[in-house]
């Protein structure tokens, strides 16, 4: 039974532009080796009601989100006026939390550590970014998290290669990106989230 990763993006009027269709692009590319195991689908411009209604739709097992960052406030979708629309970080945490096929949120926005660590109350990784990085580094972690999804390894190796092929061109954004993982609540005194620290605090590409 193949996977399914739903691509959510959101670029709405008046926010800095993206290159979210040469992203898409490439991760659809990285996984098409491997199409029997992974099923990709993209959902364009999404507003809130349209995340619902697509994490209903194709239950997904990876979630990936390019779009904007605001920190602590959320993140950036959009209404049915193309206008920016801001969800609050515990909103979209909430979202997340009946889904119990998802293994893995990628947040691919400015500052999305902060929904990282709400959402893996929920979900068993996470993966945000703790400030914003070019489109470049974005694209190569990537294009190399989910070529080795694709070959069967776990989601930390795939995590530790895409921070390594922005650290191998020589970018210095690796140490932007956290993944984050829900520990087993049998385990006694064990908080919900926990930081895996790989190169210091790891880098996430992400778009501005």
């Amino acid at each position: 039974m193949p996977q399914t990763l739903l691509i959510l993006t959101a670029n709405p009027d008046g926010s800095a532009p993206l290159n979210l269709e040469q992203e898409v692009v490439i991760i659809t590319q990285a996984l098409q080796p491997v199409s029997e195991q992974f099923v990709v689908k993209q959902q364009w411009a999404v507003t809130p009601s349209e995340v619902r209604k697509a994490l209903l739709a194709h239950q997904p097992t990876f979630v990936h989100f390019s779009g904007h960052g605001s920190g602590e406030q959320g993140i950036v979708l959009q209404n049915v006026d193309d206008q920016p629309q801001l969800v609050s970080t515990e909103a979209l945490a909430n979202l997340f939390k009946p889904f119990s096929k998802i293994r893995c949120v990628i947040l691919n926005a400015c500052f999305s550590a902060f929904q990282a660590s709400a959402i893996v109350k929920h979900v068993p990784f996470v993966i945000g970014m703790n400030l914003s990085v070019s489109d470049k580094a974005a694209i190569l972690f990537s294009t190399a998290f989910y070529e080795t999804l694709g070959a069967e390894s776990a989601i930390e190796t795939a995590f530790e290669l895409g921070c390594n092929a922005i650290e191998l061109e020589g970018l210095r954004e690796h140490v932007k990106t956290a993944l984050k993982r829900r520990f087993d609540t049998c385990l006694e005194n064990m908080p919900v989230g926990e930081t895996l620290h790989f190169h210091g605090t790891a880098g996430l590409g992400g778009l501005e």
